[in-house]
């Protein structure tokens, strides 16, 4: 048996509120927007257009911090640790452009890993192969952006690796203790 309306129990819809009341109308249309503004967004993208634009990568790098970085191969006995600022870092930026486009090839072949949680927010590229090198992409979030903190590269597979991230923990620590003077 169908079903059949014959009275609708609906009332009619209230006025809202500011409507109904004048004195504060004003305040509900003068307020600003609630909550926070929106965090911007960290993923493989992020790094992506670091990696095809020159531009984008000179813009993400914070003039004041500088770029920390940090390179542990056990297997050659490399270690190096350089905190570029100003004109060294400048006389660099291109080089840096050049092999970010070239670390993208290998994020093509084996998986790049992204997330900003937990901090800091970072990219890890590790092939997993015995002396093959993997590669952290460090970023710190200042109030409106992701900036380039450090580019890490390590061994992996690496025979010592409490050595390895003892070497990496402490050289970060000093680059994010000193700031780059103002030129």
């Amino acid at each position: 048996m169908p079903l059949v309306v014959t009275s609708s129990a609906c009332a009619p819809a209230e006025p809202p509120q500011t409507a109904a009341r004048p004195d504060i109308a004003h305040r509900a249309a003068a307020s600003p927007p609630a909550g926070p503004a929106r965090p911007p967004r960290f993923d493989r993208a992020t790094l992506d257009r670091l990696a095809v634009d020159p531009a984008a990568l000179r813009d993400a790098i914070d003039p004041d911090r500088g770029l920390i970085l940090i390179d542990h191969y056990d297997g050659g006995g490399e270690r190096r640790f350089e905190h570029l600022c100003g004109a060294a870092l400048r006389t660099r930026t291109p080089e840096l452009s050049r092999q970010l486009a070239a670390d993208r090839l290998d994020w093509e072949l084996f998986e790049l890993y992204c997330a900003a949680e937990p901090p800091p927010p970072e990219c890890v590229f590790n092939p997993g192969e015995a002396r093959d090198h993997g590669t952290r992409y460090v970023f710190a979030r200042d109030q409106r952006r992701f900036v380039l903190e450090a580019i890490i590269r390590f061994e992996t597979g690496a025979m010592n690796t409490a050595s390895q991230d003892r070497f990496i923990a402490n050289k970060l620590a000093v680059g994010r203790a000193s700031r780059c003077p103002r030129e």
